[in-house]
């Protein structure tokens, strides 16, 4: 990125993110879409497809000293820079690097809800969780089956391995009736937050609740 260039925040209209990424990409800014893969019932079956990490936003790269940046604002498919006191607001690098370590080439995340992986360090390793959801601040909430109950583990990204990838989970454990396995309420050493709830007795999956 060139020097004293910082990310920033586009809201975009309302179906405007192809339109918004050409225009953007035709006045030379640098843009950063990063996807997901979602499952979504269309037409009385799944269909898996990418999807925007952030729907209705998209990062774009430039120096705030220079006025070429409120060319942004009158750029079809966008709705207006996320700016406090008239002037844009820059997004945290570590965040925006975070998300581009974890993508390929097309800006797909390595990892998606519902996928395996193996926890590689931290209070969790070598015990291998499925992915619950993905947060901006480079965690990853993971469900474990710790002691018989359901238990959600916020984790860094950089500590996890997908198993689809080089058998990366053979040989990994549960942490049901491993006798290291944290009790409820007890906080990873790591500083990763635990969350727990009982499994139901018909091993139904428990409601969880987003947004923690």
């Amino acid at each position: 990125m060139p020097a004293n260039s910082q990310w920033f925040l586009a809201q975009l209209r309302p179906n405007g993110l192809c339109l918004a990424e050409r225009n953007l990409l035709r006045q030379g800014f640098r843009i950063f879409n990063p996807r997901q893969r979602q499952t979504r019932r269309r037409g009385g079956r799944f269909v898996t497809e990418n999807a925007p990490l952030f729907p209705g936003y998209l990062f774009v790269s430039f120096d705030p000293r220079q006025g070429q940046w409120r060319a942004i604002n009158s750029t079809y498919g966008v709705a207006r820079l996320v700016s406090f006191g008239g002037q844009p607001r820059p997004v945290p690098g570590r965040l925006v690097d975070g998300l581009a370590a974890r993508t390929d080439a097309d800006g797909q995340l390595g990892l998606a809800p519902g996928d395996r992986v193996r926890i590689t360090a931290g209070a969790f390793a070598e015990f291998v969780a499925t992915v619950d959801r993905l947060a901006p601040d480079q965690r990853v909430w993971l469900l474990l089956d710790i002691m018989g109950r359901e238990t959600r583990v916020a984790v860094e990204s950089t500590d996890l391995a997908p198993c689809e990838r080089r058998g990366n989970c053979v040989g990994g454990r549960d942490a049901a009736g491993d006798p290291r396995a944290p009790q409820r309420g007890r906080i990873a050493r790591d500083g990763g937050a635990v969350q727990s709830r009982a499994a139901p007795a018909n091993g139904a999956r428990p409601h969880l609740h987003a947004g923690e």
